[in-house]
């Protein structure tokens, strides 16, 4: 017997726990709920592989299934258990639920001595750039399970571990002012676990040919973020990386990441979702020379200016109110006054300043739905330069 974690108000499954409104001031009473004590279970089983030899470092983890995929929720943790020689785990003390069991092995080239000593000078630091200990990974095996878990012992759970899929596409350059690269191997391509996977998926890097091609191989099941960067093109300087919020200043030409689609969505906004058994093929990240921003300077009720508020730029569509969404940023503005927004995605977009605002907040949505009757709406354009300035106004 043990104590499950409970959530408010009373339940054992984080996809069930209300939300507790606190306003500024307000003291909320009556946030009652119980300790539940409940009957436990043991759960055990093998993790094979097809060739019957047990990579070394494999991993195991049984994570509830309404949390898979979903941010990690603190405090609330996950089981794990060692593997045996022999391929056999035991997990003790699991609490009454529906869960997720996991198996994760990384699958490593053995570093040659000419590989090891560029890694040790090379741009990726110690280990060099995907090297780090062991060789280079160069693919996941992966098995899961799901499984109920309603008090009594679960024994013998096999896992089967196999090879994960391919996320393949191209990348393409739309440019006015600068030049594709001329070497399109040196575009960096990347795909990063998102949310909660229940194992920490190493990833192999993207391989990218001549003609802007690439694949990344091995990739176990999950909720992941794509990303890419790319050198200079010719009649222009600066990388590729997406940026953010910034002080004012015209910036240089740069290769920006402009859209990356994958099964007919933008992946930059939304998760890519690999499953088990399907590659994904086909996807297209379109990088161009132009990006967008937005600035201005905030003035006070006086018409001085102010640097007392927090400012916030949305989406004015709700489906881009995520965790970490590029649509969504915040910035202080200088002791003048003066703010900017740089590398927005082009849309429609709302402007609000803000005081007593705790960091993060501006990702939820139930702010963001509070904020939407005291925010200036605009559209930016692709390539747009836009100033909007903001006047405070009373009550």
């Amino acid at each position: 017997m043990a104590y499950a974690p409970v959530y408010y108000p009373g339940t054992t499954m984080a996809s069930g726990a209300a939300t507790v409104t606190l306003g500024i001031g307000e003291e909320r009473a009556g946030v009652d709920f119980q300790l539940q004590l409940v009957a436990t279970a043991k759960v055990s089983g093998t993790i094979q592989s097809a060739d019957g030899a047990l990579p070394q470092g494999t991993q195991i983890r049984l994570l509830p299934a309404d949390q898979v995929g979903m941010p990690t929720i603190p405090g609330a943790g996950s089981n794990t258990a060692r593997v045996g020689p022999d391929g056999r785990f035991t997990m003790n003390g699991v609490t009454p639920g529906q869960y997720r069991i996991m198996a994760s092995a990384t699958l490593r080239q053995a570093p040659t001595a000419a590989g090891a000593a560029a890694a040790q000078v090379g741009p990726g630091g110690r280990g060099g750039a995907g090297g780090g200990r062991g060789g280079q990974v160069v693919g996941t095996l992966w098995a899961s399970s799901d499984i109920t878990v309603a008090g009594q012992d679960i024994a013998d759970v096999v896992l089967s571990l196999q090879p994960g899929m391919t996320v393949s596409g191209r990348v393409s350059f739309e440019g006015s002012s600068l030049l594709p690269p001329t070497d399109l191997t040196r575009v960096r391509v990347s795909l990063s676990p998102r949310g909660q996977q229940g194992i920490e998926f190493n990833v192999p890097p993207a391989q990218v040919d001549s003609t802007g091609r690439f694949t990344i191989p091995g990739v176990a099941p999950g909720r992941y973020s794509l990303s890419a960067n790319a050198p200079a093109g010719q009649g222009g300087g600066g990388g590729g990386r997406q940026g953010g919020a910034a002080g004012s200043g015209q910036p240089s030409a740069q290769w920006v990441l402009k859209s990356a689609n994958a099964g007919g969505r933008d992946v930059l906004d939304f998760a890519l979702t690999v499953e088990p058994g399907q590659d994904v093929q086909g996807a297209t990240l379109t990088f161009v020379d132009r990006s967008q921003e937005v600035s201005g300077t905030i003035q006070d009720l006086q018409g001085q200016p102010t640097a007392d508020f927090t400012i916030i730029v949305f989406s004015a569509d709700n489906r881009y109110w995520l965790p970490q969404s590029r649509r969504i940023m915040s910035v202080r503005p200088g002791t003048d006054g003066k703010f900017a927004f740089r590398n927005l995605p082009a849309g429609d977009y709302r402007l609000t300043a803000v005081t007593d605002v705790e960091p993060g907040e501006w990702y939820n949505p139930d702010f963001l739905s509070q904020l939407v009757g005291a925010s200036i709406a605009f559209t930016l354009n692709e390539g747009e330069r836009k100033v909007q300035d903001i006047r405070l106004a009373g009550g």
